[in-house]
């Protein structure tokens, strides 16, 4: 009775009933009408509720080593982690921030970057860095692991401007593990550093099956 009441009196009367029937066809022919967005790099529909992603690419050209082709993806941030012990000497800031992307070299290669700020100018002290070979462990939400390994040492360099330390780690991606990261979303993260190892909670669940739908659609 509400409704009606509000209808007759803020509808105006020469609104037509063609034009409410008509409208009303419209939307019940294609109820997602104003829901569904065009995703311009794929052509096709994102889901409903789902935000529609863009590739955007940082380099591409020569590798200045290899000589090959390598394109490499723009950072996006993965996870941030604060230990309870810490929230209260950094209330406005996280101790560990961890960003990736994901690079291509012509012949299939392909690789995940993670760039790693900690807080901290004795993260050194505690953490150490990042070795040659250590494991990187990403678990999927379907219950799978894989297991990447790192294929730089780095020992951290430390910014005292932002009383940050950083480190970079390259670990490298075979087809298989690419598969299965392109099937499934991401849950946690395990690092090892060179004094030990922790688990992170990923927040950007959906990265590695939107960064490789990037390098495969830009192939």
């Amino acid at each position: 009775m509400l409704f009606k009441r509000l209808f007759h009196l803020f509808i105006k009367p020469n609104l037509t009933i063609l034009t409410l029937v008509f409208v009303t066809i419209i939307v019940v022919a294609n109820p997602t009408i104003c829901q569904v967005s065009q995703n311009v790099l794929t052509g096709s529909h994102a889901p409903v509720g789902r935000n529609i992603y863009t590739c955007r690419i940082s380099y591409e050209g020569k590798d200045p080593v290899s000589k090959d082709i390598r394109r490499d993806l723009m950072p996006e941030q993965l996870f941030t982690f604060t230990d309870g012990k810490l929230k209260s000497s950094l209330p406005e800031r996280d101790f560990i921030v961890c960003s990736g992307s994901l690079t291509s070299i012509s012949g299939g290669f392909r690789s995940l970057v993670l760039y790693l700020k900690l807080a901290s100018l004795n993260a050194k002290k505690t953490y150490g860095g990042l070795a040659r070979g250590s494991p990187l462990t990403i678990n999927l939400v379907n219950g799978k692991e894989i297991t990447l390994f790192n294929q730089r040492n780095d020992p951290g360099v430390l910014n005292p401007d932002s009383g940050e330390t950083s480190y970079t780690g390259i670990y490298r991606i075979d087809v298989q593990a690419e598969k299965m990261l392109t099937k499934s979303e991401v849950d946690q993260m395990r690092i090892v550093w060179t004094s030990g190892f922790e688990n992170y909670d990923l927040h950007n669940v959906d990265f590695f099956i939107n960064q490789f739908n990037c390098l495969n659609k830009t192939k």
